[in-house]
């Protein structure tokens, strides 16, 4: 028998916490984590305190040496662990990879896209070598077996001399030079708070001006891009549309949200066709869920050699934007949106209280409402609210929650 409370708050933000994300760093308004320390090192005596992930996955981070110098090759060791505290040993193969890490500076300035590689144990290693020393946070973007894509994020410091730090701007051209290529990035129209926008990017050989029609794929894909906003606490890695799927897509079943890690299902077969394919164009929905600046790294492989080009929007603010939602502090966030719960896999201890805040921004879908019948309880959702259940498990097992209509599930797993 799990024991329940249920109540209801509205609360408009002044920010927007990925809560799907699923982060391992604590996020504050207005400026993300910034104004918490950051671990000196990714030593295990000091990983505990960064690793409490609601979602019920954890990551142990460590390096050898135990301090990260600027300038010395140092070893991240990552251990991924389930919901009871086991290692997640098969993770799911994504875009050719078990795993993406993203680490980023804090002023953005610094980018590094690194794959590591798992051993026996489970852990996963990359060697990687920093020019410079500072704050910087990493995001562990993973898919384990049977579940769904995860991003856990951290923050760390790496020590030695520190460059100038450069202020975020918005591009007055969107037109860049890297390497051997030119990109211009065109968005379909102004980009909004809200609102899903098309946004195209033309590759030009940078010498002879012609269109670069020698891409190859990278990862899978023609091209990779990668967003976060000027406080870190939003994350996207979004991957592109091929010419076809441009010409039919709709917003609406072709958005990729800041919320996560969209892999559109029949990746083998996108994968064909981008192989197969010679252009110099490609292709992404990207909606931003607040006003501000974002920077996006666009990645290109030609030649053998992966080329980043860098890009920095602002967005402004939608007078008819969707109100994002912030779950209490200390509760479960759970999204309810036209794609069902995010996470829809949620692991609770015995014994111990959990508030289980369902955050519902919109009417979309059928999450109107919540049933979970080992509590006896069928709980409206209203758009535009966060439903706060508080449960207190005192049997182990797992106990599933749907949509009133059964087809958005969730579990909720009880551990001894």
């Amino acid at each position: 028998m799990i024991k329940s409370h249920i109540m209801s708050i509205r609360k408009s933000l002044g920010c927007f916490s990925i809560f799907l994300s699923l982060s391992l760093a604590v996020t504050s308004c207005g400026s993300g984590s910034s104004d918490k320390p950051a671990s000196t090192n990714l030593s295990s005596t000091n990983t505990a305190a960064d690793t409490t992930s609601k979602s019920g996955y954890t990551a142990d981070v460590t390096s050898l040496p135990t301090e990260i110098n600027a300038g010395q090759e140092s070893t991240l060791n990552i251990k991924l662990k389930g919901p009871t505290g086991e290692v997640i040993k098969n993770l799911e193969i994504v875009h050719e990879k078990p795993l993406h890490l993203l680490i980023v500076s804090k002023d953005l300035s610094e980018f590094y896209h690194l794959h590591p590689e798992p051993a026996s144990d489970g852990t996963l290693q990359v060697k990687q070598t920093f020019p410079y020393g500072g704050e910087f946070r990493m995001y562990l973007d993973f898919k384990p077996q049977g579940g769904a894509q995860t991003v856990l994020q951290r923050d760390f410091i790496i020590q030695g001399n520190k460059r100038p730090p450069e202020q975020l701007v918005a591009d007055t051209k969107l037109e860049k030079e890297v390497d051997t290529i030119r990109v211009s990035m065109k968005p379909d129209a102004e980009l909004k708070a809200g609102k899903a926008s098309m946004i195209g990017f033309e590759v030009f050989d940078k010498t002879s001006g012609k269109p670069a029609l020698d891409l190859e794929n990278y990862l899978g894909e023609l091209a990779h891009f990668v967003v976060i906003s000027e406080d870190l606490a939003d994350f996207v890695h979004a991957h592109p549309m091929t010419q076809s799927e441009h010409n039919t897509s709709s917003n609406e079943n072709s958005s990729h949200s800041m919320n996560g890690h969209p892999h559109p299902e029949g990746d083998a077969a996108h994968d064909k066709e981008n192989s197969a394919s010679k252009t110099n164009k490609v292709f992404a929905h990207i909606e931003f869920p607040r006003p501000g600046l974002y920077k996006i790294w666009a990645q290109f492989q030609r030649q053998g050699k992966v080329i980043t080009v860098p890009f920095v929007v602002k967005v402004e603010k939608s007078s008819d934007s969707t109100v994002s939602l912030e779950a209490p502090q200390g509760s479960i966030p759970i999204r309810v949106d036209s794609n069902g719960y995010t996470p829809n896999k949620v692991g609770l201890k015995k014994g111990e209280t959990a508030r289980l805040a369902f955050i519902r921004e919109s009417d979309k879908g059928c999450g109107d409402e919540v049933l979970i019948p080992a509590l006896g309880i069928r709980q409206p959702l209203p758009a535009g609210k966060v439903t706060v259940i508080e449960v207190t498990p005192d049997a182990a097992g797992s106990f599933e929650f749907t949509c009133g209509m059964k087809m958005y599930k969730g579990q909720l797993n009880v551990s001894e």
